[in-house]
């Protein structure tokens, strides 16, 4: 993704420390107290990194009943579609 420019330098950098860190967090014990403590810090910011990446890519409002992209760039469209393509259903 970052080769192809959908994601910024911070972006790699935030996931390549999280996929590096996946080997600790798979020896960490949930018996022991600093471990847990570990677990859940880790498991709390990998989550929040994962969010934030899918508001990124997938965040949109709702206007008049109409899904608008955040970030149209990321929304792959074919020809003849408008980029505001969902409507409510009612």
């Amino acid at each position: 993704m970052h080769k192809k420019t959908f994601i910024s330098d911070e972006w790699k950098t935030n996931l390549d420390e999280m996929w590096a860190a996946r080997h600790s967090f798979h020896h960490l014990r949930p018996s022991a107290e600093s471990d847990q403590r570990k677990l859940e810090e880790t498991a709390r910011n990998t989550l929040k990194l994962l969010n934030d990446l899918d508001r990124e890519f997938f965040g949109f409002t709702v206007r008049d009943g109409m899904v608008v992209p955040e970030h149209p760039e990321y929304w792959s469209i074919t020809d003849g579609e408008s980029l505001v393509f969902l409507r409510g259903r009612e």
